[in-house]
């Protein structure tokens, strides 16, 4: 799970700090978002669903992105953690 597809570079992103991720560009010139800047753009607009995954996606990942989302007064449609799943998932909802 690194950057190579996206952006040509090979590091992980536990390997690097979000100054050097948002230096990164993306194939198409456009630069990586962070979670902060799309839960803004998306927020009145569109619903979203969250995938965390990988050995870094435990319960405080969850525990964040779910606070983001309150403090964001946007609404959690459902979510599901297991402590044997790989992937957690939050699917969330802004429903105006």
């Amino acid at each position: 799970n690194d950057f190579y597809r996206l952006t040509g570079d090979s590091r992980t992103p536990q390997e690097m700090t979000v100054e050097e991720i948002k230096k990164l560009r993306m194939n198409d010139g456009s630069q990586i978002a962070t979670l902060d800047e799309i839960l803004d753009a998306a927020k009145d607009k569109i619903g979203l669903y969250i995938e965390l995954k990988g050995v870094s996606a435990d319960r405080q990942m969850v525990d964040d992105v779910y606070k983001k989302l309150k403090e964001r007064d946007m609404n959690l449609v459902h979510e599901s953690v297991a402590d044997d799943e790989i992937a957690r998932i939050i699917y969330f909802l802004w429903t105006g």
